[in-house]
């Protein structure tokens, strides 16, 4: 079996703008950071509001739901 080097060269400018340019990108990282940031702000304080406040949802359980 023959080892071969195989050289890659990737511009990052334009993949940078092939994703900016795409909306579907856009939205899944923004609602990416949205989640994370709304999880972090229960236990770090008030970034946006009385909505970010509210306290986690309980755990769903089959007990529960009867």
């Amino acid at each position: 079996m023959s080892q071969e080097n195989v050289e890659i060269d990737i511009d990052l400018t334009v993949l940078a703008h092939k994703l900016v340019s795409n909306p579907a990108f856009i939205k899944a990282v923004a609602e990416a950071i949205r989640i994370s940031q709304t999880k972090q702000v229960r236990s770090m304080g008030n970034l946006y509001g009385h909505t970010a406040q509210q306290q986690k949802p309980a755990p769903t359980t089959k007990r529960r739901l009867r």
